[in-house]
């Protein structure tokens, strides 16, 4: 009888310890509850900052291909322009050799 007691006793002290650390380590859980939300929302705020930098990076490489394809066009026009300005001169060369403006 006197081992259910002391068990009973015992059983009672480390409920009563559970019991004073309860609030504690309540605490505990929701700070690390607390901090665990703020990590979500910085990881959200992250998702947030990368979405908006691939989509910046993608538009910015849409208008890097627009500028492209223009200065190719570009360049295409100049250069018949030139083949155009020599064919030009150099009628006007052959012309004048052959004394057609005389």
């Amino acid at each position: 009888m006197s081992d259910t007691i002391d068990a009973i006793k015992e059983s009672n002290l480390r409920l009563a310890t559970a019991v004073e650390k309860f609030p504690a380590l309540l605490n505990d859980v929701l700070d690390i509850q607390r901090e665990s939300v703020g990590q979500d929302k910085r990881i959200t705020q992250l998702e947030h900052c990368i979405e908006a930098q691939a989509k910046q990076w993608l538009d910015q490489t849409k208008v890097n291909r627009r500028v492209e394809q223009t200065t190719f066009r570009m360049n295409l026009v100049w250069s018949a322009i030139a083949a155009l300005s020599v064919a030009v001169i150099s009628a006007l060369v052959r012309a004048y050799m052959n004394g057609s403006f005389s």
